[in-house]
C-alpha cells in the first residue's frame, strides 16, 4: 500500500507535471507552487488536481470520471456494505479518491 506521501509525489509529477519537489523532514511534499502540498489529505489541494484534469483531453476526463465512480463505489461497499447510485457519488468523495482516479486517468 502506498503512503500518502507516495501518492502526493506521484500526483505532483504525473498529473500536475511539476518537477521541483522536495520532502520536508516530516515527509510533507514541498513544491514551488505550494508548501506542504498534500492532495491525498487536503480537499483544496485535491480540487487543484481535479481542475488540472478538467483541462485535459476528453478521453482523460472520461477515464477520471469513470475511475472516480468506481473507486468511491468500491470503498463505500467495503467500508459500509453500501451500494451507491452513480448520481450520489459526488457526496462521498474524499481527497484520496480524486488522487487515485487522476493517476489512473493519465496513464
Amino acid at each position: 500500500m502506498e503512503t500518502k506521501n507516495d501518492i502526493d509525489r506521484q500526483v505532483a509529477e504525473k498529473v500536475m507535471g511539476w518537477k521541483d519537489l522536495w520532502s520536508a523532514p516530516n515527509g510533507d511534499l514541498l513544491t514551488t507552487h505550494s508548501s506542504a502540498w498534500s492532495p491525498s489529505t487536503n480537499i483544496a489541494h485535491a480540487f487543484e488536481v481535479r481542475d488540472k484534469i478538467k483541462k485535459e483531453l476528453f478521453s482523460v476526463r472520461q477515464r477520471f470520471r469513470k475511475t472516480l465512480q468506481m473507486i468511491i463505489s468500491e470503498r463505500l461497499e467495503l467500508e459500509f456494505g453500501l451500494l451507491i447510485h452513480q448520481g450520489e457519488v459526488i457526496f462521498e468523495v474524499i481527497p484520496t479518491d480524486i488522487c487515485l482516479a487522476a493517476l489512473e486517468a493519465v496513464k
